[in-house]
């Protein structure tokens, strides 16, 4: 152009250069566009090629010349005219659809299915309704569900919401199988449920089989007992799937509680796949998205997220009238804890060796979960102890706390031939963990045994077992909601997080 020398000679002392090293200095932005074609950074360039304060020949031709030779991603909009209205666009769309095709296409990441609309339809006609969270780890964090409380809140100012929170760090879902009936259907029922485990699952090395008879298993088990209600599946990252994750790569968990959403009908969101995807293009990191118990950041990702989901739930008129039944689908896995309950452990029969202890507790120098503590617990601390534990159903298992000190059991079913199951995990050094183990499935229906006989690992020998775990299976299909009626006494209703009405 035209220029300023007075401003130019007063530029060139300031840098400490002359017109030739100007030239050479590599300090003008149009020699930087190396670093924005290696950081795959897409560009928009809307330029006017009359410019003459800005000589389009001399800066935006130079800028798209030098990105293409390097591979960067340019795209340009020109414009006729030497003022500097010729820089604007009467019409913005060609700018909306560039970012919109940048973008990750955020509807990949959420399956809708048959909608939320009998949340929508008991909101919107202002009678109490109530909303569950139901998980392990990031359910117990509460963080993103304050701001999901306020959005429903705001939603539905006439209606009266009651929330409750209910989840267990670590536990995933083959555990929320078994607790569902004493943690939640013992409980009003609920209209919307929001239901994630597959972070866990994959963290505690879930099959998919597992995963499988798991999530259905707290689908139909909720979907029996409370026929109106709507689930929603949440799928959060771990750092395994984020460090790793492509479009290729095989996430056994998400893949298999993305089966049973499909196959029920259920909208789900993976937030694995988002965030994952979001983290691969640099838009922020693992830590700042605070690891597998999220920061604010984080939480507030997950927040938006699942805004998005629903608005895309909430972009259709809501029906009118009362929806129709949802009917239940014949099951993916007939070995499905579609009828999962946990039975006291004073039911067992003791041989030698065990001690029922009313209220366990962790020795004063080692740490245990929150909930697990002062329950009672059948404990052997010695090799050799054995019991009995007469059931009935198709699936047994235990639900132990494994500390320290957690060794191995031999069990056997109806006196088959005995296999062996360790107690210590990854983690049981520095906690005493709640577990769940599904010992066997598939039983014939009636009535069966299992033996237990605790065994010595490496110098550990303890065994803490809280619950049993017995799948009734068909048996039981027709009975309505609560199935406990009169068999032996399952453990009392967790403790949870509930607001009820309007919050700050």
């Amino acid at each position: 152009s035209e220029g300023d020398p007075v401003a130019w000679a007063r530029c060139l002392s300031a840098w400490g250069l002359d017109e030739e090293s100007a030239r050479e200095s590599g300090g003008n932005p149009v020699d930087r566009v190396t670093d924005l074609a290696a950081a795959d950074i897409p560009i928009l360039h809307l330029a006017s090629t009359a410019d003459l304060v800005i000589p389009y020949s001399e800066n935006s031709q130079v800028v798209q010349r030098r990105l293409r030779q390097v591979g960067g991603s340019v795209q340009t909009i020109e414009r006729n005219g030497a003022d500097h209205s010729a820089r604007l666009l009467p019409d913005p769309a060609p700018i909306v659809d560039f970012v919109l095709r940048q973008t990750l296409k955020y509807q990949s990441f959420m399956h809708l299915g048959a909608g939320v609309d009998r949340f929508r339809a008991a909101a919107g006609r202002g009678e109490t309704t109530r909303v569950y969270f139901f998980g392990g780890s990031v359910a117990y964090n509460t963080g993103w569900q304050r701001f999901i409380k306020g959005d429903l809140i705001r939603a539905f100012p006439e209606t009266k919401l009651e929330f409750v929170t209910s989840g267990v760090p670590s536990l995933d879902s083959t555990a929320q199988a078994f607790r569902v009936e004493r943690d939640l259907l013992s409980r009003p029922p609920a209209d919307l449920v929001f239901l994630e485990s597959a972070i866990d699952d994959d963290n505690n090395g879930r099959s998919t089989a597992d995963c499988i008879r798991g999530i259905e298993g707290c689908v139909r088990r909720l979907r029996r007992a409370w026929p109106d209600v709507d689930i929603v599946l949440l799928h959060f990252p771990s750092e395994r799937v984020v460090t790793t994750w492509s479009k290729e790569t095989e996430r056994g968990a998400i893949v298999a509680h993305e089966a049973v959403a499909k196959h029920y009908g259920l909208p789900s969101l993976d937030m694995s796949a988002e965030f994952a995807g979001r983290i691969g293009r640099g838009e922020f990191s693992w830590k700042d998205y605070g690891g597998e118990e999220p920061a604010t950041f984080g939480q507030r990702l997950i927040w938006r997220s699942m805004q998005r989901l629903f608005s895309a739930l909430h972009a259709t008129e809501p029906l009118e009238g009362a929806p129709d039944a949802q009917p239940l689908p014949a099951p993916m896995d007939v070995d499905s804890y579609a009828f999962g309950v946990q039975i006291s452990p004073e039911n067992a029969t003791l041989a030698s060796g065990w001690i029922l202890t009313p209220q366990w507790i962790p020795n004063a120098d080692e740490k245990g979960r929150d909930g697990f503590a002062l329950r009672p617990t059948l404990e052997a601390r010695a090799e050799g102890a054995e019991l009995e534990f007469a059931f009935s159903g198709r699936s047994i298992g235990i639900q132990i706390v494994a500390g320290p000190d957690a060794g191995a059991l031999a069990w056997s079913v109806d006196g088959g031939q005995p296999q062996t199951l360790g107690l210590h995990t990854a983690w049981s050094d520095r906690v005493h963990l709640p577990w769940f183990h599904v010992l066997a499935t598939g039983l014939e229906e009636g009535e069966h045994v299992l033996t237990l006989r605790s065994l010595a690992v490496d110098g550990r020998s303890a065994a803490r077992i809280q619950a049993f775990l017995v799948d009734r299976g068909a048996t039981f299909a027709g009975l309505p909601g609560d199935l406990t009626g009169a068999l032996p006494p399952i453990l009392p209703p967790a403790p949870a997080a509930e607001q009820d009405g309007k919050e700050k």
